[in-house]
């Protein structure tokens, strides 16, 4: 189940393949969906302006779903990209967003509470929140517009918000003096409650910054924080819009989903590079883990799976690997058509030589090929 904004929501049958019929399952700007972990009958879709849906026949039916929901429609303090969130143990309980602060349900949409927040640390945008149940965790709730701890042009702050008992209360947590500001995603660890992912979407700025103590400290995994210039990452995050984070439990591999496909980490966010398993470089918005199986939703190119299984999670060990290969600077730099780089391999072996650009975008295959020791 899933939306696809101006082309409304669409539903596939069991084990869909890339030739199966979908369905049509609300109309408008899809957004979120949450299809019942425990009743498969019962689905929810989204579109503009906070509007949900409720099915419970698996998705023949729907009806409005937005009963004592004070900020649904335009003009009444909700979302035009609806963010909505539920239990994966108790998938009665849903989460939403508003002006006012997070609207919680007990009963699969049928009726909403507020928990209100208030607007001095809330940092409301029409536009998108987000609104995220801890995947390690149920009871932990995070929500939030941006996080920006200025008020400069009469601005609210924003700061990103934590439940600790699921949805009934929430609390602001501290907000690092360079957060780049409003949200483009949220997401969390499957192993630590404690654990939580915000991405942004802001140019030369921090892509994802990550908590690991419930909100107290953060650090930039992207590398834009301390990267040369200010504007480049330092260890080789592209330069471009992130809207979803995915950790793997009981590895090291992170995978983000941005505007050219998926960037990986093998080594817990230290390093970045593209990655290289067969989906097309196109826009990702979110990743979902569901049963055994990695489930990617794209802007334009449908859904896509894969078996966790064929998850690459490291590099084996392999003594008879040179142990170090040099590269030099290439010259002349700058230059316009051409450049020169020497490498040096320590032992005769495979040898392949790439070029990237500053947005992460492979341009050039220099070598692929067997080649002897030497420079």
């Amino acid at each position: 189940l899933g939306g696809t904004q101006d082309n409304g929501s669409w539903r596939s049958l069991g084990n869909p393949d890339a030739g199966s019929v979908w369905f049509g399952a609300g109309v408008g700007d899809g957004f979120d969906v949450v299809w019942h972990k425990q009743n498969d009958k019962k689905l929810l879709t989204t579109s503009q302006w906070t509007a949900i849906r409720r099915s419970v026949d698996g998705g023949i039916n729907f009806s409005g779903a937005t009963n004592g929901l004070d900020n649904s429609g335009q003009g009444m303090g909700s979302q035009f990209i609806t963010s909505l969130s539920a239990r994966e143990d108790n998938s009665d309980i849903v989460y939403t967003l508003g002006e006012d602060g997070v609207w919680r349900s007990q009963d699969f949409a049928q009726s909403w509470e507020l928990r209100p927040i208030a607007p001095e640390v809330w940092g409301y945008a029409g536009a998108s929140g987000k609104v995220h149940i801890s995947n390690a965790d149920g009871d932990v709730v995070w929500a939030g517009y941006e996080m920006d701890p200025t008020t400069s042009g009469g601005d609210n702050a924003g700061h990103l918000h934590r439940s600790l008992d699921d949805g009934r209360t929430f609390s602001p947590v501290p907000t690092p003096t360079w957060a780049p500001g409003r949200l483009s995603g949220l997401s969390s660890s499957y192993e630590n409650p404690n654990a939580v992912y915000v991405t942004f979407s802001f140019s030369g700025r921090p892509k994802i910054i990550r908590s690991t103590d419930a909100g107290q400290t953060w650090e930039d995994l992207s590398g834009f924080l301390n990267g040369p210039r200010g504007v480049v990452s330092s260890n080789g995050f592209p330069d471009v819009s992130t809207y979803d984070v995915l950790d793997f439990p009981g590895t090291n591999v992170i995978w983000a989903a941005t505007e050219i496909g998926i960037v990986e980490s093998r080594d817990n966010g230290a390093t970045w590079a593209l990655a290289e398993n067969g989906l097309p470089a196109v826009s990702i918005w979110q990743m979902r883990l569901r049963d055994d199986e990695v489930v990617v939703a794209t802007h334009g190119r449908g859904i896509w799976t894969l078996p966790t299984s064929a998850v690459v999670t490291g590099i084996e060990g392999d003594e008879s690997l040179p142990q170090t290969v040099s590269i030099s600077s290439a010259w002349p730099n700058p230059f316009t058509e051409r450049t020169t780089l020497a490498v040096s391999l320590p032992v005769a072996g495979h040898m392949r030589a790439e070029v990237f650009d500053l947005q992460g975008r492979r341009v050039a295959v220099l070598a692929d090929e067997e080649r002897s020791a030497g420079r």
